[in-house]
C-alpha cells in the first residue's frame, strides 16, 4: 500500500531471488509469476521493493512460496542387445531407468508392449521379465535381422512411463544341412541309384546343395558306393 498513490505507478523491483526458481514480474499488473525448478519440493522466497510515483522505495517484501510434491512419471531409456542365432541373452533394461520419488524396481514394475500374440511372444522371439527386472530373450529358431519392442515402467503410485524401444539385433549363424535317411531295395547283385539330396535341406538363405555336399561317412559293408 501507499498512503499517497492508490496503486503504484513505479516499478517493482527484486531484491534477492528466487533459490529455486524464476520469478517475473507484471509491472502492470502489479502482480507475478513463480516457476520452481524441476523436480524441486519444500519452501522458497524472495524479496521484492515498489517504487511510488514520485521515486519513493519501499522497505523490501518478503514473498515465501510452499512447493508441494507432485509424483513424477519413471524416466525411461532405449535399450539395444546384440545376440547370435538361436542363442538366449539377457538384458539389464532397468539399468538406464529412474525415478526422482522411487527406487528398487523389479520385474513387478515393467510391463512389455507390443506383445503381438501373447505377453512376450514375438515373432522373432520369447522375452519373459526376470524377478530383478532384466529380460530373458529366447529368438525363435532359425531366425536372424533386427526386431523392437517396448516396455513401460510403473512407479509405486501406479504412474506409468511413456514406452522405451528394446532393439534385438540376432546375428545370422550357418546352420548344418540336415540330411535324412534314405532306403533302397534290389536284386542281389543289382544296382540302384538313389537321390540323396531328394529328401535333404538346409535353413540358410543363398546356400545349396550339390554332388559336392555329399561325403561318404560309413561305407556298406557288402557292397560299394559311389557318388555322382
Amino acid at each position: 500500500s501507499d498512503v499517497e498513490d492508490t496503486i503504484p505507478t513505479g516499478t517493482i523491483n527484486l531484491v534477492r531471488a528466487p533459490s529455486s526458481g524464476q520469478v517475473v514480474f507484471d509491472q502492470a499488473a502489479g502482480t507475478f509469476v513463480y516457476t520452481p525448478d524441476a523436480n524441486v519440493t519444500g519452501q522458497d522466497s524472495f524479496t521484492y521493493t515498489i517504487t511510488d510515483s514520485e521515486g519513493g522505495v519501499s522497505l523490501p517484501g518478503t514473498v515465501t512460496v510452499n512447493i508441494g510434491a507432485v509424483n513424477d512419471r519413471p524416466v525411461v531409456a532405449n535399450d539395444a542387445v546384440t545376440t547370435d542365432e538361436d542363442t538366449a541373452t539377457t538384458l539389464a533394461i532397468l539399468a538406464n531407468d529412474s525415478d526422482v520419488e522411487d527406487s528398487g524396481f523389479n520385474a513387478a514394475n515393467v510391463s512389455l508392449e507390443n506383445q503381438g500374440t501373447g505377453a512376450g511372444m514375438y515373432d522373432f522371439a520369447t522375452v519373459s521379465v526376470n524377478l530383478d527386472g532384466s529380460l530373458a530373450i529366447v529368438p525363435s529358431q532359425d531366425v536372424n535381422g533386427v526386431f523392437s519392442f517396448t516396455y513401460t515402467l510403473t512407479d509405486s503410485e501406479g504412474l506409468s512411463s511413456t514406452p522405451a524401444t528394446v532393439t534385438l539385433t540376432i546375428n545370422a549363424v550357418n546352420d548344418a544341412p540336415v540330411a535324412l535317411d534314405n532306403t533302397a531295395q534290389l536284386q542281389e547283385e543289382g544296382s540302384f541309384e538313389v537321390n540323396v539330396l531328394g529328401n535333404d535341406s538346409d535353413v540358410d538363405i543363398g546356400d545349396s546343395l550339390d554332388v559336392s555336399s555329399v561325403t561318404v561317412v560309413s561305407a556298406p559293408s557288402n557292397g560299394q558306393t559311389q557318388v555322382t
